[in-house]
């Protein structure tokens, strides 16, 4: 019967004592994250300023996937663990110029084909680390993976962070800016909801964008229908961090009703009741109907991707579409009415926070 070797074949789990090698445990891995590499969850590993700021940063504890670099290694993935806050000293700046360095997590496995790293002395073998936080000084600041850099396109390594050390400093701290937060999840969590009504099901009559209430505490949900319980509560997902989202309207009617004339006003999303204490609005998006005489329909969109606030996580809210009236020909104002619809495409997204 052949070898392993001479087969050409691994495999994972035989029992009665067969071998099983350290490829075989990582090309597991590989295959049941399809290859996949990052942090595992939003908030592992991140780089954050000490707790009193000095010459140093801090990656806090959490696990990582780490697809292999190294030769005959790229049907194979590392996993580790940071389970102790980890402290890495970053030089001083002594130029006239901004500096930027990268924080990585890099596996130096000496025992992988066409590994340089030296091996460790035998006594020393078991307990080796292997797997270490370094930075890489120097960088440019557009730069987001560590694989950008000369000299280290094949490192078996993950980017976490890029700090900005200013022209002669040190000192990193909580200033917007001197951490960029570069991790990515290694296997992101999505979820898509769709919501629609149909108006002519809905038995609408002609229902005007008539409020002037300013964003974003005033305004209308529109169309009424939106308000009715379970038609738009919707689940937020406790992992999701950051949402996409589109709201159409489609088909409204335009008078206009006094021959020709210009209106225009605001729509919004808003995430839960206006009394409520969490309640949250999306950017003011603006709608704009030209002078146009004879009626007509037309389409209203609004979309924006948006990060999820902690407090509406893993909570069942009600989205509503809002809309104001800001100024012209109110009478003109478009209308919801048998022959409209509604549509709410709202896509959660767990990315690193």
């Amino acid at each position: 019967m052949a070898s392993i070797q001479e087969a050409g074949i691994d495999r994972w789990f035989i029992g009665g004592g067969a071998e099983h090698t350290p490829e075989s445990a990582r090309r597991l891995v590989h295959t049941a994250t399809r290859g996949n590499e990052g942090v595992g969850g939003v908030s592992d590993l991140k780089v954050m300023p000490l707790a009193i700021p000095g010459q140093g940063v801090r990656v806090i504890t959490g696990s990582a996937l780490i697809r292999s670099r190294f030769i005959g290694g790229e049907t194979q993935t590392y996993q580790a663990n940071i389970f102790r806050e980890v402290e890495v000293p970053i030089a001083q700046n002594t130029t006239n110029q901004d500096r930027y360095d990268l924080v990585i997590l890099r596996v130096e496995d000496p025992h992988a084909a066409g590994s340089a790293y030296p091996k460790p002395a035998l006594e020393l073998l078991a307990d080796e680390q292997y797997i270490y936080v370094r930075v890489i000084s120097g960088v440019s600041a557009t730069t987001t993976r560590i694989q950008q850099v000369v000299g280290h396109e094949n490192d078996t390594a993950i980017t976490l962070g890029r700090i900005k050390i200013p022209a002669m400093k040190g000192t990193i701290d909580n200033i917007t800016g001197t951490i960029t937060d570069l991790r990515k999840v290694a296997q992101p969590m999505s979820e898509r909801v769709v919501r629609a009504i149909n108006l002519t099901e809905a038995g609408t009559g002609y229902k005007q964008i008539t409020n002037t209430g300013a964003y974003p505490t005033g305004g209308q949900t529109w169309p009424a229908e939106a308000e009715s319980a379970g038609i738009l509560d919707i689940d937020i997902p406790e992992w999701a961090t950051y949402m996409a989202y589109t709201i159409t309207w489609s088909q409204l009617f335009v008078g206009p009703k006094d021959g020709a004339g210009n209106v225009f006003g605001g729509m919004w999303l808003q995430v839960g009741a206006t009394i409520d204490p969490d309640v949250w609005r999306g950017q003011l998006s603006n709608w704009d109907i030209a002078e146009k005489a004879g009626g007509h329909t037309m389409t209203m969109r609004v979309a924006d991707t948006a990060y999820i606030k902690p407090e509406l996580r893993g909570k069942t809210k009600r989205f509503f579409p809002r809309v104001n009236l800001q100024g012209g020909s109110a009478v003109n104002a478009p209308s919801v009415n048998w022959a409209s619809s509604f549509d709410l495409d709202v896509t959660f997204k767990q990315t690193a926070a």
